[in-house]
């Protein structure tokens, strides 16, 4: 199965993202793939003992919409 992620759609992104990722990560049946920043993800992947493939991948995409509410 494969599972993508867009890695900035939390309000604390991309903390959960990544940490769930890395939850799923090696699962036999399992390919996440992370969309976002690379490097920023890349950066904190590893920060997290991720050193390259483990069943996931980054896609980059370095734009991202941020929505602002009314005050």
């Amino acid at each position: 199965m494969r599972i993508v992620v867009d890695a900035m759609g939390s309000d604390t992104c991309p903390e959960p993202e990544v940490q769930a990722a890395m939850q799923m990560a090696g699962q036999s049946d399992v390919e996440i793939i992370l969309v976002g920043p690379q490097t920023e993800l890349e950066n904190r992947l590893q920060a997290l003992g991720w050193r390259g493939g483990q069943g996931m991948r980054v896609v980059d995409a370095p734009e991202s919409l941020r929505w602002k509410t009314r005050a």
